[in-house]
Formats: structure tokens, sequence, C-alpha cells
């Protein structure tokens, strides 16, 4: 993990937050162990994969000041303070230190995972930060229902699907084949390997009479078919492709139902084979094939659906529904952040296992930059920005295909517009009148028309100028939460 960057994000931060706390030598055994159950338990509740508890930043200011706290040499009594943390908090969380060197002030960042089963403990005593302050959970009942309710969701990935099997089984209905290519091992030579390798990886958990359960998040991404457990049977990923630009006939239809692990690519094939392309010839006299959406960005969509759903929703299942001049991606459960923060937040989830697994089979990451990477293969295609809709229970990301930029509604302008602030500022630059034009494929003539954008981004909230006091013509601007 490149813990520079991750400091200085952290710091950059206007206020800590219940998932960051700051100090600065403050190095009691006894609060870094409340506090570190209470992290635990506030990154459970945001939907976050680490909090964090930094030495050597400002509490008040954030600028790095340096510490002197040295968590190796630290000592509770005669014992290590690291050992003597994990002997007094609950082991059902993960807890490491790691210490950096900014600008010659020495930092230390200690990294806490949500909890898994029950709430995090520390002598047994289940903790939480409200605003700045560590308080017992059991001091604010509200709070502790919402962890329980939280922590049913969570465990809801590795709750049981089915129990009670044999291995020959649970080779049946689970595709080893499939999990042991996607996570890039060996083939095991014999059964009771291919078992302990399932069993590792939480796919199974084995009985005490020696047979198996198979995990809910297991059965969903390697289910050789869906419709063998009842509580996945609306799991599927279902394809549309219409004719036209609405929904009055549909032209072609199909249901991909196995496990995501096996089906991801399927589908990704399924999309490409119906978006339009158009032929031309490269640089090197080569005849090729565009298709009318990046399909880098596709994946990087459908992937989000996939792993960022909410599994409790046994009603609704993961759909792709192609027009003419759109893709819609659809799946249940409301988004977790506000869509206008897609491009700087941390990464959120309210699932744990299932992206996990995913990520390290190669068909999505978990850093954070997938909509970075959205963002600038839509522009490098002069494509409108990926539209996202939240319902209550449910989110759609729609993909639009080429709108020359006289035809596009003004809303769809103005949020192009703010993506490319975003995007610009997350990688270090600024939005400018020319990179704006670059981003739509407009030349210089289209200044004044890209000028009024800018102003009505500006009117609206969307964006700032960077430095008002820079004339007009050189101005600069980045997203209104820089």
């Amino acid at each position: 993990m490149d813990y520079v960057s991750l400091v200085k994000n952290l710091a950059s931060a206007p206020l800590e937050t219940s998932c960051v706390e700051f100090k600065g030598n403050k190095n009691d055994p006894e609060m870094i162990g409340r506090t570190a159950s209470a992290l635990s338990n506030s990154s459970l509740l945001e939907g976050r994969k680490e909090a964090y508890m930094v030495w050597g930043i400002d509490d008040s200011t954030h600028d790095i000041v340096g510490t002197t706290f040295d968590p190796r040499s630290q000592k509770k009594g005669n014992e290590d303070l690291i050992n003597w943390l994990r002997q007094n908090l609950s082991d059902n969380f993960e807890l490491s230190f790691a210490a950096v060197s900014i600008d010659g002030k020495n930092v230390v960042v200690m990294s806490v995972s949500p909890p898994i089963g029950s709430p995090a403990a520390f002598h047994k005593i289940p903790y939480i930060r409200i605003e700045s302050h560590v308080k017992p959970l059991s001091s604010n009942k509200r709070i502790e229902a919402d962890v329980w309710e939280k922590l049913d969701q969570t465990s809801l990935e590795l709750r049981p699907i089915a129990r009670g099997l044999t291995a020959h089984e649970v080779l049946d209905v689970i595709d080893c084949e499939a999990f042991v290519k996607g996570i890039g091992v060996p083939r095991p030579m014999h059964t009771s390997s291919a078992m302990d390798l399932l069993c590792s990886n939480r796919v199974l958990s084995k009985q005490p009479d020696g047979r198996y359960d198979i995990s809910f998040f297991g059965a969903l991404l390697f289910s050789k078919d869906l419709d063998r457990f009842d509580p996945l049977m609306r799991k599927t990923v279902r394809i549309v492709q219409y004719e036209g630009k609405d929904r009055g006939t549909i032209k072609r239809q199909i249901e991909r139902r196995s496990g995501y692990g096996i089906c991801f690519e399927e589908v990704l094939s399924d999309i490409s084979l119906m978006i339009p392309a158009t032929q031309h010839i490269d640089e090197s006299g080569r005849m090729v094939s565009q298709t009318a959406f990046p399909m880098d960005a596709i994946r990087e969509i459908l992937a989000n659906a996939l792993i960022h759903q909410d599994l409790s929703d046994a009603s609704s299942y993961v759909s792709v529904e192609l027009f003419d001049d759109r893709i819609e991606f659809t799946n249940p459960g409301s988004m977790l952040i506000d869509p206008k923060r897609l491009i700087d937040s941390p990464p959120m989830s309210r699932n744990q296992y299932l992206p996990s697994m995913m990520r390290r089979m190669g068909l999505c990451e978990e850093m954070g930059s997938g909509w970075d990477r959205i963002i600038k293969l839509c522009e490098s295609r002069n494509l409108p920005a990926p539209r996202v809709s939240t319902y209550p229970s449910s989110t759609r990301v729609t993909a639009f295909s080429r709108i020359d930029f006289p035809l596009l509604s003004r809303e769809d302008r103005q949020w192009a517009c703010y993506m490319h602030a975003c995007y610009m500022h997350a990688n270090g630059g600024r939005m400018t009148n020319p990179s704006l034009r670059a981003r739509f494929g407009l030349d210089s003539r289209s200044a004044v028309a890209i000028s009024r954008l800018l102003k009505s981004c500006c009117d609206k909230g969307l964006i700032k100028v960077f430095d008002p006091d820079v004339n007009h013509r050189n101005q600069s601007y980045v997203p209104f939460w820089a």
C-alpha cells in the first residue's frame, strides 16, 4: 500500500470522521485498544474496507507534524504493545501498524478492518465513535442496532446456503475447475485437496462429521447453476437488447445462470456482440473494429453492478439493457455514497468477500479507481459521462454512445463538465476551457459555448474557479468539494 499517499489524502480532509482518528504522540495502550474497537465498528457502519488511526498529524490543523510513537518498541507492562492488543481485542477483525516517513517526519498508521459476525470488542466491550468521542457501543441503542443489522448483512456472504454435502455432492454443483483457474493456482490432484482449497477460501466450511457447507458468496461465484440454490434463483445476470431507443420491442434476451466467477467473461462477450461496431484502418494499415462503447468501461460498470448489489434482496437481479443509443446497468441496492463523490471517495461496499474474490480473479479492483478509468475511457472517445441514477432499492448506471455536443441535454453537458473536473483534480490537474473542449472533441471555435457551460456549472455549485485573481482567459476550475 502507498502509505504516503494514504496519509496525505486522510490529512487533506477538513475534519476527522468516524473512521479516521489523528494523534500526535499519545500512545496509551488502553486508549489504542478502545479506539481500535471503535474504528472497526465504525468502518462497518460506513461500509468502508478499513479505518485508520494516524500518529503524527495534528488533530486540529491536520498538519503533518511527526511522532515519536513506535508501536514495535512500545510496551504494556512487560509485554509488547502489539501482542498485548491482539490478546485483548476480539479476533474477528484485522489490525496492523505501518511506519512511514513524510517530508522527514515519522508517521505511524494503524489500520483496522470491519468486524465479522459480532461487534469488534476490547476487553470484551464493543466501542463506537460518536462524533469525535469513543464510547461503549451499548451507550447508544440505535447505533448498536444499526451495527448488528450491518453484521447480519456482512455475515450473509458466509452464511451456509447448502448444508451437509459430501465432496462428490459439492463438486456436482460447484465448478472447482473455474475456481482454481480464476485464482491462478495449480489444479488439485485429489478431491480432498480440492475441498481443502475451497475451505481455505471460505467457499466451503467443513463440519465435524466430515461433510461440507457451501457459503452464500461461494455459490454465487462458482455455482454451475444458480437455480440449484433457492435464494440465488433471481441473482442471475439478465441481458436484454431492444429495438430502437425504448422498451417497446425486445430483440434478444440472454440469462446467464452460472455463478459470476464463471459467467462474467461470457456476459461481456454477449454485450460486445450486441453493441454496434464500426471498422476503420489504423496507422499500420490494419482493419480494426471499434464498438460504440469502450468495452473496458463496460467491464468496470458491470463489475460494480455485481459486487455492490444488495445481496439480501432476493427479489431482484442484475440487468443489462441495450438500446440503440445507450446501455443501462441496474442492480439491487441503493448507492452508499453520493454520486457526485464517485471519483474522490474511498472505496465502499456493502459486501466484503464477493469483491475480494472477484479482485483475486482479476474481474474487478478494490482500489476505488474504477470510476477514474470509466471517465477516462469515455472522454477518450468524446462520449457523454455515464449517468448515475439512485432509487430507494436500486442503482442504475447509463452509458451513452456518441452524442454530438449540440445535441446533448443541458444536464448531461453539466454532468460531463463536473466529472471532467473531478477526473482532472484526482489526477493532479485542473479543468480549463481548452481541456473541456478537448473532452467534447471541440476546437477553439467553441470556446464561447464552453465558457457558458463553465459558468452554468459554477452557478449550479458543481465547480468553482481555482484562482479568482487569474484573468478570465486563463482561469482553471476544480470540483466544488476541492
